[in-house]
């Protein structure tokens, strides 16, 4: 399951999952460090979070290119 960081508020992250589904882990749980829109696999056998960087590069391209879209229809 992958995660999306949706904030990082007095050392809590908020997760959201493809479920939508919401989570709260503590930030030094994460031995990584993290910024609102990464991206994170969870890993069942190691029971934690990996970060996806590769994957977090394409959803923000696609972010960015989507806000151009919508920015831009009304020219």
């Amino acid at each position: 399951m992958n995660y999306c960081v949706d904030k990082i508020e007095n050392r809590l992250v908020e997760l959201i999952g493809d479920d939508s589904a919401v989570i709260v882990v503590p930030l030094d749980s994460l031995n990584f460090k993290v910024r609102e829109g990464d991206i994170l696999a969870f890993n069942e056998l190691s029971n934690a979070f990996l970060p996806m960087p590769e994957l977090t590069a394409e959803r923000r391209k696609a972010n960015r290119k989507r806000l151009s879209d919508l920015f831009s229809r009304g020219k």
